[in-house]
């Protein structure tokens, strides 16, 4: 087994907090997860490998605001432990990532996909790049994807159950179990990816959708109306806002609503800015009403989230 330790600070690097579109001098060649990660972040993680070339990771994740990453040169099942909601794009459109009531859950990342990732809390995540001879399909190719699996979410405790008991084991076992434990999660993931419903069709185009959301992200805290968001993708409002409402979930003032709790949640834990502050810089007329809306979406006022997240 291999081990390897997070860096130190000040290694060469790319800090988590600070990632953006596309961290600066991040290294964007294709690499498995583990790979990647370690040549690019600070954050404190410890790296295993197997005999058979299944490589893990576990990882105390800071926010990863708005990080496109580049493709991975395998699949990659990626288990997390947290609280917040995040956004993730792994080839089949931007989804909402919402750990389940037990704060756990897993994604599915593609092969050969560049990704994109808006972490807004701290996670734990496990992640275990499954090497290409175990997902050899019958005319003899590595299986890069499993359509279906890379828009949404998913949990499975059976799933989860085995990742982390293949990370406990990795070092210990001897190689056949681990490369039978490796079998095995593939082969759950394609028995889950064919009882699962197919993700719903229909909405905004991948382009419109992401314009539309890095408009109203980079404009918060202006009162955006939405003729104006339709315009920007060439529909016209009432067209726009039933085919938003259909590739979100949501209509745009909640959406919008959305991402000004997120972007108060990242200014209160990263920043010393009042609460009062905060409030016109996410697009509220008042502390006040930014307090009601806000804890009418995490259930707790500003400044309690922030001491509560600061302990």
């Amino acid at each position: 087994m291999r081990r390897v330790p997070g860096r130190a600070a000040g290694a060469v690097g790319v800090s988590a907090g600070d990632a953006r579109e596309t961290a600066p001098g991040q290294d964007l060649s294709p690499r498995t997860h583990a790979e990647w990660y370690a040549a690019n972040f600070e954050p404190t993680f410890e790296r295993r490998a197997t005999p058979g070339g299944t490589e893990l990771l576990l990882s105390r994740q800071r926010p990863l605001v708005r990080l496109a990453a580049p493709p991975l040169a395998v699949l990659t099942l990626q288990v997390a432990r947290g609280t917040d909601r995040h956004e993730l794009d792994l080839g089949e459109g931007r989804f909402e990532a919402r750990l389940d009531a037990h704060g756990s859950g897993f994604v599915v990342a593609p092969a050969a996909h560049a990704n994109f990732y808006d972490i807004r809390g701290e996670i734990e995540l496990l992640a275990i790049d499954l090497p290409d001879w175990v997902t050899v399909d019958d005319h003899g190719e590595a299986v890069r994807a499993l359509p279906g699996l890379h828009g949404r979410m998913l949990t499975d405790p059976v799933i989860e159950g085995i990742a982390r008991r293949f990370w406990a084991l990795t070092g210990a076992a001897p190689q056949i179990e681990l490369d039978s434990l490796t079998i095995t999660l593939f082969a759950l993931l394609k028995r889950l990816r064919e009882e699962l419903p197919p993700l719903p069709r229909g909405g905004l185009a991948r382009w419109q959708e992401r314009r539309v959301i890095d408009y109203l992200r980079d404009h918060l805290a202006e009162d955006t109306g939405i003729p104006e968001l339709a315009a920007l993708v060439g529909l016209s409002p009432f067209h726009f806002a039933r085919q938003f409402r259909a590739s979100t979930g949501l209509p745009p003032v909640a959406y919008q609503r959305r991402l000004r709790v997120e972007r108060a949640q990242e200014l209160l834990m990263r920043t010393e800015l009042s609460v009062t502050e905060i409030a016109f810089a996410t697009g509220y007329d008042s502390s006040q009403a930014f307090a009601r809306a806000f804890r009418q979406a995490v259930g707790a006022s500003p400044s309690e989230w922030r001491r509560d997240r600061r302990r």
